[in-house]
C-alpha cells in the first residue's frame, strides 16, 4: 500500500490543506503545534474513522479533540495504492456519534463498498494498527523503561531485570499458551477459530438468502439517488429563484433612482445651477432689495407715488418675467414668419394640369377600368403575334376636317365666355355635343380598317372604345394607350400635390391663429392694445423695466 496524497476540508487546526505524497519517502519538518500528530491523526481517521464521544468519558477523544470551532465540515479525503489499484476514501464526521458519519470508498473511480476500510487495507485492527504502524509522540515515552514496556507487551516490569529472569518469564509465558490436555491458550485460540468457523458458514448461508434483500436494498438506494437529483434540481431553481428576487430588488432601486433624476430634472430643468450662478442670483436678490428700498422712498413724493400705483394696477396679476417675454418673441418671430409664408405666391401651375384637368374632369379611371383597359390591351397584343399582318392600305378619314372644326368651335366658346357667360356656354355645348358624335364616327371608321394576316383578322375596336371615352382617338391605337396611362399618372401625382399642399396651407393658418391667440391673451392680460403687438410687446417691457 502507498499513500499518494489528501485533502483536509477542516481537521483540528488544518484547514483547506493539501499533501502530496507520490515522491518517495514523505518526511515533514515544522515547528511544535504546526501540525504534524494532526495530519497524522486524519490520515489514521480516514482508514478506521473516529470513536463516539461518550458524555461519561473521562478523557477528551479525537472527535471532540479535532472538531473545528468554526462548525465548519469535519473531515476530507485520502487517494492511496495497493495492488495497482488506486482507492480513495471520503469520510466527513458528526460532532458526537459514529452513526452519522458519512463515508465513501472509490475504486478506480468507481464506488464500492468496504465495510472497515483499515481491517481491508492493512489487516489489521485499529488497536493493532496504533501499537504496530501507527505510532505518535503522545505514545511514546521518553525513557527506555516505558519503550521496553510497549515492545514486549510489559514482561520488563523492572528496569533492573536480567536475561535469566527474561528466560523464566518467557517459559512461563510458553506454559501459558501450550499446555498438556489441551487447555493452554492456544487450544483455547483454535476452539474459538472453529466456533467462528462454524458461525462463518452459518453466516454464508444466511447471505446466501440475502438475495432479495440486496434487490431491495439496490433500489432503496435508487431511490435515494433520485431524490438527491430533485433535492440537486430543487437547490438549484430555489437559486434561481433567489436571484430572480434580487433582481427584482434592484430592478425596483432603479425604478426609485429614475423617480429621483426625474424629479430633480423637474426642479431643474435647465440643469444643476453652478455656484456662480447662484452668487449671481445672491447678488441680484440683494441688488433688487436695494433698488426696492429706493423704491418706496420714492414713492412718498407724489407723481413718483401715482406712477406705482398705476403700474401696480396694471401688474396686479403678476410682473412678466424675461422667460414670459422670451416665449412672446418666440411667437412674435414664429407669427411674422407664418405670414410671410401665407404670403408667398402659389407655385405655377404645371402647363399640361389645364389639360389633364379637362380630361379627368370626371375623375381618375377608377382600378376596374384600369383592368379592363388592361386585358383589351393584351389580347389586342396577343392577336397582333398570332397574324402575320400585312397591312391593308387605309382610307382617308372624311371626319378627321369635322372633329378639328368642333375644337376650334370649342375653343371659340371658352373665350366668348368672357365677353358673354350665355352665348359662350351655347358655343361650347354644341362644339362638345358634335364633337363627341365625330369622335365616335371617327372610331368607328378607324375600327374598319383591319390589319389581316393570312385568315386572322385582328380589331382594335375595343381598345379604341374605351380609350375614346377619355378623347383619346388618334390613328395609332398604341400610342394613345401609353399617353392615355402617362398623362393618367401625371394627373394622380397634381391631385396628391395640390392635396398636401392644401394639407400644408391649413395646418399653418391653424398655427398663425394659435400664435394670435397667446400673443392676444398675454396683452390683454395687462389691457395693451392689439392693433400693433410688437410695440404693444415693447412697451409693456419698458414699463417692467420702470
Amino acid at each position: 500500500m502507498k499513500l499518494i496524497s489528501c485533502h483536509i476540508e477542516n481537521f483540528g487546526k488544518l484547514k483547506y490543506r493539501d499533501y502530496d505524497f507520490s515522491g518517495g519517502l514523505a518526511e515533514f519538518f515544522e515547528e511544535n503545534g504546526a501540525g504534524k500528530t494532526t495530519l497524522a491523526a486524519f490520515i489514521r481517521a480516514m482508514f478506521y474513522g473516529l470513536q463516539a464521544t461518550r458524555t461519561n468519558a473521562k478523557n477528551f477523544g479525537d472527535r471532540l479533540r479535532y472538531y473545528p470551532f468554526d462548525d465548519g465540515k469535519f473531515g476530507g479525503n485520502l487517494t492511496f495504492e495497493k495492488g495497482g489499484d488506486v482507492y480513495r476514501v471520503e469520510r466527513f464526521f458528526d460532532v458526537k456519534s459514529e452513526n452519522l458519519d458519512r463515508v465513501a470508498v472509490y475504486k478506480n473511480g468507481t464506488p464500492v463498498e468496504l465495510a472497515n476500510v483499515g481491517e481491508s487495507v492493512f489487516g489489521l485492527d485499529r488497536d493493532s494498527f496504533c501499537r504496530t504502524v501507527f505510532v505518535t509522540a503522545d505514545e511514546v515515552d521518553g525513557g527506555g523503561e516505558g519503550l521496553g514496556e510497549r515492545i514486549y507487551g510489559q514482561i520488563f516490569t523492572n528496569k533492573d531485570t536480567g536475561l535469566d529472569d527474561a528466560l523464566e518469564a518467557l517459559d512461563a509465558k510458553r506454559k501459558y499458551l501450550k499446555v498438556r490436555g489441551g487447555n493452554g491458550a492456544i487450544d483455547r485460540k483454535n476452539a474459538d477459530i472453529s466456533s467462528l468457523k462454524e458461525e462463518i458458514r452459518n453466516l454464508e448461508k444466511i447471505e446466501s438468502e440475502l438475495g432479495a434483500y440486496y434487490d431491495d436494498r439496490k433500489a432503496l438506494l435508487d431511490e435515494i439517488a433520485e431524490l438527491d437529483k430533485e433535492k440537486r434540481e430543487f437547490e438549484k431553481n430555489s437559486l434561481i429563484a433567489e436571484r430572480w428576487s434580487t433582481y427584482d430588488r434592484y430592478a425596483d432601486e432603479y425604478e426609485k433612482a429614475c423617480a429621483d433624476v426625474r424629479r430633480f430634472e423637474a426642479a431643474f430643468p435647465l440643469g444643476e445651477p453652478a455656484e456662480d450662478e447662484i452668487k449671481a442670483c445672491a447678488e441680484k436678490i440683494s441688488e433688487y432689495s436695494k433698488n426696492k428700498a429706493l423704491l418706496e422712498a420714492n414713492a412718498k413724493s407724489g407723481a413718483a407715488r401715482e406712477r406705482l400705483e398705476e403700474l401696480s394696477k396694471k401688474f396686479a396679476a403678476g410682473v412678466p418675467t424675461e422667460k414670459d417675454f422670451s416665449k412672446i418673441d418666440d411667437a412674435l418671430g414664429e407669427s411674422r414668419l407664418e405670414k410671410a409664408n401665407e404670403q408667398k405666391p402659389r407655385l405655377e401651375k404645371d402647363e399640361n394640369e389645364e389639360r389633364l384637368a379637362d380630361t379627368f374632369r370626371h375623375g381618375l379611371p377608377s382600378d376596374e377600368y384600369l383592368r379592363d383597359l388592361n386585358d383589351a390591351y393584351t389580347r389586342y397584343c396577343e392577336a397582333m403575334k398570332g397574324a402575320t399582318p400585312i397591312v391593308a392600305p387605309r382610307k382617308k378619314s372624311r371626319f378627321k376636317l369635322p372633329a378639328i372644326f368642333c375644337v376650334a368651335a370649342l375653343i371659340f366658346g371658352i373665350f366668348l365666355c368672357l365677353l358673354s357667360l350665355v352665348a359662350g356656354l351655347v358655343v361650347a355645348g354644341v362644339s362638345v355635343g358634335a364633337l363627341a358624335v365625330t369622335g365616335y364616327l371617327l372610331v368607328i371608321e378607324q375600327s374598319k380598317n383591319l390589319i389581316v394576316g393570312g385568315k386572322v383578322e385582328v380589331s382594335d375596336s375595343e381598345l379604341r372604345t374605351k380609350l375614346s371615352r377619355y378623347g383619346y382617338f388618334t390613328e395609332n391605337v398604341l400610342q394613345d394607350y401609353g399617353k392615355f396611362l402617362s398623362d393618367a399618372e401625371k394627373y394622380k401625382n397634381i391631385v396628391k400635390d395640390k392635396a398636401e399642399r392644401e394639407k400644408e396651407i391649413t395646418a399653418r393658418n391653424k398655427r398663425f391663429a394659435e400664435l394670435g391667440e397667446i400673443i392676444s391673451n398675454f396683452l390683454n392680460l395687462y389691457g395693451e392694445d392689439l392693433n400693433d403687438m410688437q410695440a404693444a410687446v415693447s412697451r409693456l417691457r419698458i414699463e417692467v423695466g420702470e
